[in-house]
């Protein structure tokens, strides 16, 4: 009696958003390690365990598979301040978080800042990336300063400047950190983090009392 051949098992295709999620995840990596200018896109497919064709089929080059990065990352960065800015119950409490999300987002993940660092040195040199660079960092600090103004009718007081360009400094604030903190984490901490952001926040005399 003959045995019947077995059937071969079906190899599963991946999703298309799956091989986009990999492709994506394996940049962030490639660039914040290597750098833009010495990433090749058979790099990213390797690193990604695919084959340069699943990186094309969803990238048609280098420049948008950068450009898709910048928007998640923004969006990564938005999602973070909402974590940051989630109500805490005391002043001196929404600080220290705020410090703990931050500065852990630096210490788990350090090829986001510099993959942040690859952006800007990409915009300051090209006028159509620096355009949509300025698009993304404005969306982001829109969304700082409705929360820190939302924080500021929560608490009661008045913000130490106003709102937008409070948004400005404190973005500013932790991109240096975050320069710091990749050379010498043992010194750029969260306690740091914190005492710094206190200070930034404080209110001015006769309008209400300090971060406490």
């Amino acid at each position: 009696m003959s045995t019947p051949h077995a059937v071969p098992e079906r190899v599963r295709r991946r999703p298309r958003a799956e091989t986009r999620a990999l492709v994506l995840e394996a940049a962030m990596r490639a660039f914040g390690e290597t750098g833009y200018a010495q990433t090749s896109l058979e790099q990213v497919a390797a690193m990604a365990g695919l084959s340069r064709g699943a990186v094309y089929s969803n990238f048609s080059g280098k420049d948008e598979l950068f450009l898709e990065l910048l928007r998640e990352t923004i969006a990564q960065r938005i999602r973070q301040i909402a974590q940051a800015m989630a109500p805490a119950p005391t002043r001196a409490a929404q600080t220290r978080q705020a410090g703990e999300v931050m500065v852990g987002e630096l210490r788990e993940h350090p090829e986001r800042h510099l993959l942040f660092i690859e952006f800007w040195m990409r915009a300051v040199r090209d006028p159509g990336i620096r355009e949509q660079f300025r698009l993304h960092r404005q969306e982001t600090r829109d969304v700082l300063a409705t929360a820190l103004q939302e924080q500021a009718t929560r608490w009661g007081v008045a913000l130490p400047i106003p709102a937008p360009e409070l948004a400005i400094g404190l973005m500013s604030l932790f991109n240096g950190f975050g320069l710091e903190h990749l050379v010498d984490p043992d010194v750029a901490t969260s306690e740091l983090f914190d005492k710094l952001l206190s200070a930034l926040l404080s209110t001015p005399s006769g309008q209400g009392a300090p971060p406490g």
